[in-house]
């Protein structure tokens, strides 16, 4: 999980997305003003169809940090499978609990994860030498 995170630093996913948002809410604000629609019921549906616009981002943002974090786990000499053993655990954690669809989420769920790992682990694997 660290190499997640030191994924999403040197993605600078952090800044992206306040570009993004910036980028949308001038958009709307701007398209309230020309088609004349209240500043107040324009700042309101502009937050809430930013949000909507940004779901998709943000668990693409999240996958490539998982995607380069396995990378970066295996280049550093730790077994890049021990990442989808720990999504593994962590749905078997989650279950019964109750969650958004993952379309209304930031996040990928833990079950798309594990898929996701799965495609990339041959990848990962070319860069991992295991401790002699």
């Amino acid at each position: 999980m660290l190499g997640q995170e030191v994924a999403h630093v040197l993605a600078r996913h952090g800044a992206e997305r306040i570009s993004r948002q910036l980028a949308l809410q001038l958009g709307v604000d701007w398209l309230g003003t020309a088609a004349g629609v209240n500043p107040q019921l324009t700042q309101a549906g502009g937050a809430i169809l930013v949000s909507a616009i940004q779901l998709p981002w943000g668990r693409s943002q999240e996958s490539e940090a998982d995607h380069l974090g396995l990378l970066y786990m295996a280049k550093a000499g730790y077994d890049p499978r021990a990442a989808r053993d720990l999504w593994v655990r962590m749905g078997q954690a989650s279950q019964g609990r109750s969650r958004p669809p993952e379309f209304l989420s930031t996040h990928p769920s833990e079950e798309t994860r594990v898929q996701q790992i799965d495609t990339w682990l041959p990848e990962a694997l070319r860069y991992y030498t295991p401790p002699r």
